[in-house]
């Protein structure tokens, strides 16, 4: 299924930046967008200190290369972003990597991300064990940031 879903993500984006190609004395902006998970899941991985705090490292766009996606679904996103910059003039396209969305459409299956996942545990607890325990992992010391869509 997952192939499946990473592959109508290129066509579509083929799609509509061939178009936007066609049609590039009308087109004004063109913005992509495409996702943190793009950058390499070692780029992404959190380092923490002896005292249990976090080392942050931050990503500058250049850290998608060497590429190495985390997923398909990254490689698709990185293949649309390679996409605009062969069609498009550099001044026309915009690529916004957005990262941990929420919002009154997302799914709450196996695959969703954070968010979704935590909602669906809470709504899952007491068919799984009626305990009414909530297990999340971690030491309750990470942090993220999350954008609502």
């Amino acid at each position: 299924m997952a192939n499946h879903q990473n592959a109508k993500i290129q066509k579509f984006a083929l799609n509509v930046l061939s178009l936007c190609k066609k049609y590039e004395s009308r087109i004004r902006r063109v913005v992509f967008l495409s996702t943190a998970c793009c950058y390499p899941k070692s780029r992404q991985a959190l380092n923490y200190k002896e005292d249990g705090s976090v080392a942050i490292k931050y990503v500058k766009e250049g850290d998608v290369y060497p590429a190495d996606p985390e997923s398909g679904y990254g490689l698709a996103k990185l293949q649309g972003e390679q996409l605009c910059e062969k069609l498009l003039d550099h001044d026309v396209y915009h690529i916004i990597r957005l990262h941990n969305l929420y919002g009154p459409k997302m799914t709450c299956d196996n695959s969703s991300q954070v968010i979704a996942a935590l909602i669906r545990k809470v709504l899952m607890i007491n068919k799984r064990n009626g305990s009414g325990v909530l297990s999340v992992w971690g030491c309750g010391t990470q942090y993220r940031d999350f954008l609502f869509i």
